[in-house]
């Protein structure tokens, strides 16, 4: 399978699709404003036990305070007033990113991930992912390890098959190194602060995205520079497979991701074959339904049943990550009576959600004829990314959010520019996006080399523009 990550940069927001076959398979969202920070580390301070948790908090810097656990420091005590005190320096890593008033959530369990491994510096053992079932790789891949002559444990990832021995080898040697400059900051000691280099939203894209034997295609030189020196400095691909888009169309214009996404903000998904899949996220669970449509009779026929049930399910493994769903999924497929093919539809369902990088568990069939899967948690889902809930219609809708709104605009103005925008340019807009507008005015008359009059129009919704 062919798979290109194509990025694109944006004053905004940085985007990044992952087409396989050509086909969307994935699409990720970093703003700087809101980057995630799970695996970063830093120069920690208790600055306040809680004895009735068994927890304390840690001023990370920048006014921001993290929540650390009894078992995330030691696992075998169970008193966080004999692990630390108040005022100690301690060294943390991110676990899971804070929300709404939350902090973060911290660990001193530290773990460097890369597609390949996982490395513990602190540890000691040597694990395999239990998808490695050679017998001869797991000792190949033991040997090599042995002449890195790294200290610590480590996992070994799926991934790990997929690689040549030298990139294997470039990429532990890589978490090495990054753990060694880590080690380093935190021993030169000081106030809170982040340890080790700056994460930005295209280093975070890349260590998320890529993937061994895929091609990148950025669209813009800068980021294309900063790419190449990044990977080149952590070895984690051969930066001269990194090319610069050159098309008039823009990248994502040009590889229809845009239309793309905007299906997977939809509630109905339609197949090929005139039947359709309804998505639908609740509070406790994602319920997916396959509608036969007008395909197969009221009766149902054994072999349409199934050949509409086996193309559904294909595209719902894709949905599932594309839109980045979490927890427990439900799916009713098209009745089925035909022997075996219940089977063969949850062979087929089970071989496209092993192929997520995210874990996906597939729990199997119900009594009821339901299929469950449950996965887990990562980020939050592409709608809340990009949307918010509507106002208007109490929350039972959604909307594209402030931050997708101005960014939706800097594209369509980069795009009339190609076409001759002019030098002075009129904007009405709603309440919400007027502001952000003349907040980053300067910002953006810069960027596209024009001049803005923005002017608020209280008729328009909240996040919506017009150009004069």
């Amino acid at each position: 399978m062919d798979q290109v990550l194509l990025i694109e940069t944006g004053l905004f927001e940085t985007r990044a699709a992952i087409l396989q076959d050509g086909k969307l398979v994935d699409f990720h969202v970093e703003r700087p404003q809101n980057l995630s920070k799970v695996g970063d580390f830093f120069l920690g301070r208790v600055s306040k036990i809680i004895p009735s948790l068994n927890a304390a908090f840690v001023d990370l810097g920048s006014n921001t305070t993290g929540f650390i656990q009894a078992q995330d420091i030691d696992r075998k005590s169970g008193d966080i007033g004999k692990l630390v005190h108040e005022g100690e320096k301690i060294l943390v890593q991110v676990a899971k990113d804070g929300t709404g008033d939350k902090g973060p959530q911290l660990s001193c369990f530290y773990a460097l991930k890369h597609r390949a491994f996982i490395y513990h510096p602190l540890g000691t053992a040597l694990t395999f992912s239990r998808k490695i079932s050679n017998k001869q790789d797991r000792i190949s891949i033991r040997e090599l390890i042995a002449t890195c002559q790294i200290t610590g444990g480590l996992t070994v990832r799926t991934e790990a098959q997929s690689l040549s021995p030298s990139d294997l080898k470039a990429n532990l040697l890589s978490l090495a190194r990054r753990w060694t400059d880590i080690d380093a900051d935190w021993t030169r000691g000081g106030k809170p602060r982040p340890l080790g280099p700056p994460q930005t939203a295209l280093s975070r894209i890349l260590d998320t995205c890529l993937r061994a034997d895929m091609s990148i295609i950025l669209d813009n030189a800068a980021a294309l520079l900063e790419a190449k020196r990044y990977l080149e400095k952590y070895g984690r691909h051969n930066a001269s497979g990194i090319k610069l888009w050159e098309g008039q169309a823009s990248l994502f214009e040009e590889n229809q991701v845009e239309e793309q996404v905007e299906l997977a903000l939809q509630k109905h998904v339609p197949l090929s074959s005139g039947a359709n899949i309804s998505i639908e996220p609740t509070e406790a669970m994602v319920v997916i339904d396959v509608n036969s449509a007008s395909h197969i009779s009221a009766q149902g026929s054994k072999s349409n049943a199934l050949t509409t049930n086996l193309a559904a399910a294909r595209e719902i493994a894709r949905q599932i990550r594309l839109r980045n769903l979490s927890g427990i999924i439900i799916i009713d497929f098209i009745q089925m009576s035909g022997k075996g093919e219940v089977k063969t539809l949850c062979e087929k369902m089970k071989k496209w959600l092993d192929d997520d990088p995210v874990r996906t568990r597939f729990a199997g069939m119900t009594e009821l004829g339901l299929l469950q899967v449950t996965r887990e948690r990562t980020q939050r889902p592409l709608a809340e990314i990009l949307s918010v809930s509507c106002p208007i219609c109490d929350g039972t809708g959604r909307q594209d959010s402030t931050i997708t709104a101005i960014s939706k605009l800097i594209r369509h103005l980069e795009t009339e520019k190609l076409h001759g925008l002019p030098s002075h340019i009129r904007l009405e807009a709603g309440d919400n996006l007027a502001a952000l507008l003349t907040e980053h005015k300067e910002k953006i008359e810069n960027h596209l080399a024009r001049h803005l009059t923005i002017t608020e129009n209280t008729r328009l919704p909240s996040h919506s523009y017009v150009v004069k």
